[in-house]
């Protein structure tokens, strides 16, 4: 981080070597502009990621019995939403002592605040968005992912945005 200078390098600006610093601009070139971060002078370039192509597991390998509980566990939370909405329909959180939905699943299943509300929302959400819902039913996105794109998608955006979605981490 931290260059070592001696002593005649700061007198004469030249190095031991003869040349000057790094830095430290030569006669007739223009000054070298001082980047704001140390270390960070040249533009990030991002590497693209290589398409993987689809490869065929077999029914024991267990990578391909993990992707199948995920599809499971994307349809299990699917059930979850749909059942928030019915929740809501009934007011029935309000036999059970709680403000809304968003503090019944708070009380009952420990989900914090934020994440009780955004599963509310993506369950009222969900209905008109059903390339969503069906990509979280097979396990093409996950439920973070499916809770956040269900508060900006639109029928017209969805299929773009899941798209987007499945590329990016």
């Amino acid at each position: 981080m931290f260059e070592v200078v001696e002593r005649s390098e700061r007198r004469t600006g030249v190095t031991s070597a003869g040349v000057p610093p790094a830095g430290v601009p030569v006669a007739g070139e223009a000054p070298l502009r001082a980047s704001v971060y140390p270390g960070f002078s040249r533009p990030v370039r991002h590497r693209r990621r290589a398409r993987r192509q689809p490869v065929e597991l077999a029914p024991e390998d267990p990578l391909r019995r993990m992707d199948d509980a995920h599809a499971q566990a994307g349809a299990a939370f699917l059930q979850i939403l749909h059942l928030i909405c019915e929740l809501e329909r009934t007011r029935r959180w309000k036999a059970e002592g709680a403000r809304d939905t968003a503090h019944l699943l708070c009380m009952r299943y420990g989900i914090s605040s934020w994440k009780a509300h955004r599963m509310v929302a993506a369950a009222h959400a969900l209905p008109r968005l059903p390339r969503l819902a069906e990509a979280l039913q097979h396990g093409l996105l996950g439920p973070d992912k499916v809770l956040e794109l269900a508060r900006y998608a639109t029928p017209a955006t969805e299929q773009d945005l899941i798209g987007w979605a499945r590329r990016v981490s």
